[in-house]
């Protein structure tokens, strides 16, 4: 089991959790995650309410399956709305890899809890990364707001992959010219991402991790 603390990364699950409470929660859809590298010490979750009611001023919990609590939300918002809003969690206890528990939302400034949510985390993506050697390849700069470089690329590459944490391609681009880099104004959200270097076989060569904050 891989003990992290939030200054590395973590992974999450792109599927789209609904409550295991009855009434309204189950037309509650939660989105999984976005690490934001402004604030390290926390991850963001979306929710969208398809529901009647509002969810009063609400507050998100995660908790282990120990019921220990690993993050907590500042109370925001008036009500969840119709499209996916940002809720962010600030972590109070390191994060053990793969996670498994639940995501409490509770409404009137923590006075009620409204609805329980399975929650996961994988960490198969961070065992990818620690096998691929860098073999002498440099990124720069890392954070990277526009463009970003890379020397001493293989000879056999032939694409550059960036993905989200949930192993989503958010980037490709050939290489042609890197000496003028890769542009990553592609890329919709800042945070934390997986590059890739793939050969002409689609064979990865090369992995690490670069921030995005434009």
């Amino acid at each position: 089991m891989t003990k992290i603390y939030i200054t590395l990364l973590f992974l999450g699950t792109t599927l789209l959790i609904t409550a295991q409470n009855p009434n309204y929660c189950d037309s509650l859809f939660i989105k999984c995650c976005t690490y934001d590298s402004v604030m390290p010490n926390s991850l963001t979750i979306y929710a969208a309410n398809h529901s009647p009611v509002l969810f009063n001023y609400p507050g998100f919990i995660l908790i282990d399956e120990n019921s220990d609590t690993i993050a907590k939300e500042t109370v925001n918002y008036f009500g969840i709305g119709t499209g996916y809003q940002p809720h962010t969690l600030q972590y109070v206890n390191p994060l053990e890899l793969p996670f498994e528990g639940e995501l409490l939302l509770f409404g009137y400034f923590y006075d009620s809890l409204l609805c329980q949510f399975p929650f996961s985390i994988a960490d198969t993506v961070i065992s990818e990364i620690r096998e691929r050697p860098s073999g002498g390849i440099i990124l720069w700069p890392n954070p990277v707001s526009d463009r970003l470089f890379i020397k001493n690329i293989p000879g056999n590459a032939e694409k550059i992959q960036v993905l989200s944490l949930d192993g989503k391609a958010v980037l490709t681009s050939p290489i042609l010219y890197p000496l003028n880099g890769i542009s990553m104004q592609e890329i919709e959200n800042r945070g934390l991402y997986l590059i890739q270097i793939l050969d002409r076989m689609g064979e990865v060569v090369y992995a690490d991790k670069i921030i995005y904050q434009p």
